[in-house]
């Protein structure tokens, strides 16, 4: 007979187990064992656990090549899909309407759920729901990125990262300056968009992050360039660089968030390739890294700097090094960190040839961490008998981050 003793608890996983329990009655010992996945048509031999699902034919074989089949089916629960939107940051005449991260259902995987929702900007916040329905608790003050982690009652997981909560696209309009000039940077003109009917006055600054409400950070917050033009020009900006900009209305002290579509022009022609980076090993330890690889066309060589920076604050995390790029060649930086959860970029700068002080930017790139420690429980399928090395367990992971080794 063939009875599973081990279910699959996550989608795509495979760690079923079977047993196997032979009738010696009949026949005439040895026995062997064949387990075959005839959906996917892998033969498993004699192995027993660490089975994915499908339909298997186990065909037991006595010294006389007698042969007896039965057949089995593993079944797996159904992938988590996760809907959800954002809605936007508002300011109407009552006030400020506050942006929220909203999952819309979840499906598949094993209910209950939990909801767990955090933003680079420090929001964290959680929600158990019974049945895969609308969250009730994600509403969100600060512009951000936000991440959503949902996880099923068999600790199955899907992440979603970079759900972006800001003010509505057409509040502001961002110009960037085409003129490229990185030894006295970039330029920016930030307009107030057709859709805003306040007469402000308006002040202007660079997003910092949760500390950037009006009028602090002091110093960072700069007037309209002529009193009523509802516009004011950034200067000086990092050439490469992808700015995220805050209008405070002093009428009715509303605050916008909009991230500029392109990036402050650069000279360099230094590009990056290759950016991958690990995420957290444990929940608490802020241990990610990043490796990346700059090339180069020039035709000597080039010295450089990098630094990692928060892609939104466009604080630096003050993880920073030099190198060499090869006439024509490449360098490649590996695990630089280490990086608590966030949202970054690399930023790496000429420091020597005609280009000296341009610099160009890796892509953003995440590093996350579990919402709930890696769970490990073991069992035993077989004792050892008199066989060596024939004593089978099974080892199941739960929570932490899939997929498991």
């Amino acid at each position: 007979s063939v009875t599973q003793i081990e279910p699959i608890l996550c989608n795509g996983d495979a760690n079923a187990a079977i047993e196997i329990i032979i009738n010696t009655t009949v026949g005439t010992p040895a026995f062997v064992i064949n387990v075959n996945n005839d959906t996917t048509g892998v033969d498993y031999g004699t192995q027993t656990s660490g089975l994915p699902a499908g339909t298997y034919t186990i065909t037991l074989t006595d010294s006389k090549s007698c042969t007896d089949t039965e057949t089995i089916t593993i079944n797996e629960p159904d992938p988590i899909v996760v809907a959800y939107h954002t809605v936007d940051i508002t300011c109407t005449a009552t006030g400020v309407s506050q942006g929220s991260v909203i999952v819309d259902s979840v499906t598949g995987g094993t209910a209950p759920y939990d909801y767990f929702v955090t933003g680079t900007n420090g929001y964290d916040n959680s929600e158990s729901n019974a049945s895969g329905t609308t969250s009730v608790s994600f509403d969100v003050v600060d512009f951000g990125l936000y991440q959503i982690n949902v996880i099923d009652s068999n600790g199955c997981s899907v992440l979603i990262q970079d759900a972006l909560v800001a003010s509505p696209p057409d509040d502001l309009v961002i110009t960037i300056d085409a003129t490229v000039d990185c030894s006295t940077g970039g330029e920016a003109v930030v307009s107030i968009g057709t859709t805003l009917s306040s007469s402000g006055p308006f002040f202007f600054s660079i997003y910092q992050g949760p500390i950037s409400i009006y009028p602090n950070p002091p110093g960072s917050w700069i007037p309209e360039d002529a009193p009523g033009s509802q516009t004011a020009t950034f200067t000086g900006l990092i050439p490469g660089v992808l700015y995220t900009f805050i209008v405070y209305d002093a009428s009715t002290n509303c605050s916008y968030y909009e991230p500029a579509t392109t990036p402050i022009p650069t000279n360099s022609t230094l590009t990056t390739s290759a950016v991958s980076s690990d995420n957290i090993t444990c929940t608490g330890n802020a241990d990610g890294d990043v490796s990346f690889t700059v090339n180069s066309i020039y035709g000597v060589d080039t010295d450089i700097t990098y630094e990692i920076f928060d892609s939104l604050t466009l604080n630096t995390t003050g993880i920073s090094g030099t190198g060499t790029v090869p006439a024509g060649g490449s360098l490649t930086v590996d695990d630089l960190g280490p990086l608590p959860f966030g949202n970054y970029f690399v930023l790496i700068t000429e420091t020597s040839g005609p280009n000296s002080g341009c610099s160009v930017v890796t892509a953003p790139f995440n590093i996350t961490e579990s919402a709930i420690p890696l769970d490990l429980s073991a069992s035993v399928d077989q004792n050892a008998n008199c066989n060596l090395n024939s004593g089978v367990i099974s080892a199941i992971a739960q929570n932490g981050t899939a997929p498991y080794q």
